[in-house]
């Protein structure tokens, strides 16, 4: 089968808060053009975090390099390439981590902040994910830091460094964050979406959008406002994801100057490919309309 001949990690275990499993410390991504399987985790005291790949069988348990450990940790992966970006919190440090995975080995770990929020147990202030728009990629980490408790800071890779942003919109005024969760608008490359909630059990929802270079921050709800309460502030007792059906195209016949039977799609996904009159469309954004002498 495809399980490992023995435990990924062994002695002396997973990175923890104050007791072992109560801190989220491992993930999985898929390298998108690849398929290649990449789990990432955080052992216990060691200030570093560790990997190993699968495909088609699996690679030896590697550490990702000099930096901080990961007693919290998310990957993501770039959905237009083999990139996958790594944010994690260390609890012995408080630092908060960045790094990118290109298809073929992790860049150094950068500390990005010194700063950040000691991860509790039973919590999760940090997220990843990625947005892409007209050959403009940016890597995202969102994470709840100490500057300001109340509020959410994130980090973007922009193919060669991390850059620091404030995002003032993000505040969760009822409340320090408590558990974040992000997906990805497989349709809309450009734009993702941030779930998280606080710690009076308040849910918000905020959606990242790239236009350019620049990224924008749009409340999902009321403007500054809540989307409900969940639970407990202490497991993530809330979920989100996009609908990954493939749209139905609508196809209309015209015909252009030339005479030749022409083709307007829309709903098509990104990246496809729209072959009409003999020339061919890519669908930069996966919502688009091609559009022919000035007819759509």
């Amino acid at each position: 089968g495809s399980e490992p001949a023995a435990a990924l990690q062994a002695a002396p275990g997973l990175e923890l808060a104050a007791v072992a499993g109560d801190t989220d410390n491992f993930d999985l991504a898929y390298e998108t053009l690849s398929g290649k399987l990449m789990v990432a985790w955080g052992r216990l005291d060691i200030a570093t975090f560790y990997y190993a790949t699968y495909s088609g069988g699996w690679s030896g348990v590697t550490s990702g390099g000099a930096g901080d450990g990961a007693t919290y940790l998310s990957l993501a992966a770039d959905p237009l390439s083999n990139e996958i970006i790594l944010g994690a919190i260390y609890n012995n440090t408080g630092d908060m981590t960045g790094a990118v995975w290109t298809g073929a080995a992790w860049n150094t770990p950068t500390q990005l902040d010194g700063g950040a929020t000691a991860p509790a147990a039973n919590r999760k202030f940090i997220a990843t994910g990625w947005v892409n728009a007209g050959g403009v990629k940016r890597g995202i980490i969102v994470y709840d830091t100490d500057a300001v408790d109340t509020t959410l800071d994130y980090f973007f890779w922009d193919g060669a460094v991390f850059s620091a942003l404030v995002a003032p919109s993000l505040t969760a005024s009822g409340g320090t964050p408590a558990w974040m969760d992000i997906r990805m608008d497989p349709f809309n490359l450009d734009r993702l979406l941030l779930t998280f909630t606080s710690s009076d059990s308040s849910l918000w929802a905020r959606r990242l959008q790239l236009t350019g270079t620049t990224l924008t921050w749009i409340d999902r709800g009321a403007p500054g406002g809540t989307l409900g309460t969940v639970g407990s502030p202490n497991a993530q007792d809330f979920s989100f994801a996009y609908d990954l059906s493939t749209p139905t195209p609508t196809i209309t016949d015209l015909r252009d100057n030339l005479g030749c039977a022409s083709t307007v799609i829309t709903k098509a996904r990104a990246d496809d490919i729209i072959n009409i009159c003999g020339s061919n469309f890519k669908s930069a954004q996966g919502l688009s309309t091609v559009t022919i002498n000035g007819a759509a």
